[in-house]
């Protein structure tokens, strides 16, 4: 197995989140909310709310993403230092608990704030990747051929930059996703250092 980690935490979070979907009781427990952070010191919820998502197609998507880029981060990590599944962990912990902690700080006054999935932390990862390996081909493109991951990460960036600004009302947490990405960023580099 070439990505232990991201592996167990792929399956961590399948199981907990379909769990949750379940028990509608157990989601409410886990998901961040802000308020509930500030006002009763539910801190865990900073990492707990990586755990939960909204739906099955929610999951889903958060999963591939995980599966696409912590996967490809842990096994880059793991071909240059033994301790590769900890950088790896240390990247994704990073990310969530940057975007966790800055949309509390922002959201703490806000009693019907809250927020669900892992993808401020996959963000991260991708973000991560993409420094570390900006020559790999990310993807491919009819006639043009194959797209190094630096310029995926830049088509990426201004793809979602575009939807955002098309669809503001679209309750997603773009903060998570921004500052988790950040956190990919900043643990990234002080890995490599």
């Amino acid at each position: 197995m070439t990505a232990p980690m991201c592996y167990t935490l792929m399956a961590l979070i399948t199981v907990i989140s379909l769990w949750a979907i379940i028990d509608q009781r157990l989601f409410f427990h886990l998901l961040l909310h802000p308020n509930g952070i500030a006002a009763s010191k539910e801190y865990y919820r900073l990492f707990t709310g990586d755990l939960v998502h909204n739906d099955l197609i929610h999951l889903l998507l958060n999963q591939i993403m995980l599966f696409t880029f912590g996967t490809r981060l842990e096994a880059y990590w793991l071909t240059i230092n033994k301790l590769g599944s900890l950088y790896f962990l240390v990247v994704y912990l990073c990310s969530n608990l940057m975007g966790s902690t800055i949309t509390t700080i922002r959201h703490r006054e806000d009693v019907d704030y809250t927020n669900t999935g892992a993808s401020g932390s996959i963000i991260g990862c991708m973000f991560s990747y993409v420094m570390v390996q900006p020559d790999v081909i990310a993807f491919y493109v009819p006639v043009l051929g194959g797209v190094k991951n630096i310029f995926g990460g830049l088509i990426c960036i201004v793809a979602y930059m575009v939807y955002q600004f098309r669809f503001r009302k679209d309750n997603i947490n773009h903060e998570v996703h921004f500052f988790g990405g950040l956190g990919g960023i900043i643990s990234t580099l002080v890995l490599n250092c």
